[in-house]
This record gives structure tokens, C-alpha cells and sequence, in this order.
């Protein structure tokens, strides 16, 4: 803009007065012009900047609930490891139980004992895999939520870049605008001095 209106300073003092009263009010004119796309431009860097602000809430979002998800799949792991552990010892323990059983006569109590083991190892089995697919169900909402913050935050991204090139695209056309206009004065100035 600066560099347009000092050229068309420049352009308007080398100008003779007969061509300058016909080309001034041109002129004035398109700096008006210019104030209003000025206008509209700011406009549009003023909603870019929003968006800007907004992608850096849903980029925190994201990341949050990334490391929500993280802490989540540690949690399943963990329980996992915890239901096949518990998964082997009791098949370690029943084996051990069946040849001991079969080697050694045991008392009724001793079978009452070791039934009432193996039942409460069963028990907590259960529970464990209860509690194994409680975090499951939180580890797939988690990975859901994530997804779909990280879709929004992208989304977002999109909608800035294209701005930001329709932005930069109609800076350039408004520039290039301004220096054909500046071709065409200068050459009817020259027209001027020449008639």
C-alpha cells in the first residue's frame, strides 16, 4: 500500500496540472478503495488470529487427551500382564495340585483346603478380568476421543492454511491490480505531456 501510494505521489507531482486535475480525483478514488480492502484485510488477519487462538485450545485438547490415552494403554498393559500372570499360576499351582494328589494320599481337609484356594484364585481371576475389561472399554473411549480431537484440530489447521492462502492470493491480486493501474497512469501521463 505504502509503496503504491508513494508512487502515486510521485506519478501525481511529475504530472502537468491539466493532467493531474483529470487524474487526482482518480486517485483519491482508489485510495478510498483501498482503505475498504484494507479494512476487509484486517478483517480477515483478525479471523485468522481467532482461529489461530482456537487451534492452540483444540492443540492442548489434543495433547491431553493423548496422554490420557498413553496412561490408559499403560493401565490395560499393566492388567494384562497382571490376569496372564494369575492365568499361569493357577494353571502352575493346578498341575502341582493334580501330581500331589496323585502321588501322596491327602487328608479331606487338606482337599477342602486346596479346593477352597482354587476357587478364591478363580474368584480373583475374575475379577482381575473384569477389572482387565473395565480398562479396555476406557482405553477405546479414550483412543475414540482422541481421534476425534485430533480430526477437529486438523480440520481446524485446513480451514487456517486455506485462509491464509486465500489471504495471500488476494494480497497479490490486489497488488498486481495496483501496479497495472500504475502502468496505466504512467502511460497516459506520457500521453499527456505528449499531446
Amino acid at each position: 500500500m505504502e509503496i503504491v501510494l508513494c508512487a502515486m505521489t510521485f506519478c501525481a507531482s511529475s504530472f502537468t496540472s491539466a493532467c493531474a486535475d483529470s487524474v487526482l480525483p482518480f486517485i483519491v478514488v482508489q485510495c478510498k478503495l483501498d482503505l475498504k480492502k484494507i479494512e476487509t484485510m484486517k478483517e480477515l488477519e483478525n479471523k485468522l488470529n481467532k482461529m489461530r487462538k482456537l487451534f492452540t485450545v483444540y492443540e492442548q485438547r489434543e495433547k491431553k487427551l493423548l496422554k490420557a490415552l498413553g496412561d490408559a494403554q499403560y493401565s490395560f498393559s499393566l492388567e494384562k500382564e497382571n490376569v496372564v500372570k494369575l492365568g499361569s499360576y493357577a494353571d502352575e499351582y493346578n498341575d502341582a495340585h493334580n501330581n500331589y494328589i496323585n502321588k501322596k494320599n491327602t487328608s479331606v481337609q487338606q482337599l477342602m483346603n486346596d479346593s477352597a484356594f482354587s476357587s478364591h484364585l478363580h474368584d480373583v481371576i475374575k475379577k482381575q478380568k473384569d477389572i482387565l475389561e473395565k480398562k479396555e472399554k476406557d482405553l477405546s473411549l479414550k483412543k475414540e476421543l482422541w481421534q476425534k480431537a485430533y480430526i477437529e484440530k486438523n480440520k481446524i489447521k485446513q480451514l487456517i492454511e486455506k485462509q491464509e492462502y486465500g489471504l495471500s492470493q488476494a494480497l497479490e491480486k490486489r497488488e498486481e491490480k495496483k501496479l497495472d493501474e500504475l502502468v496505466t497512469l504512467m502511460n497516459r501521463s506520457d500521453e499527456g505531456r505528449q499531446g
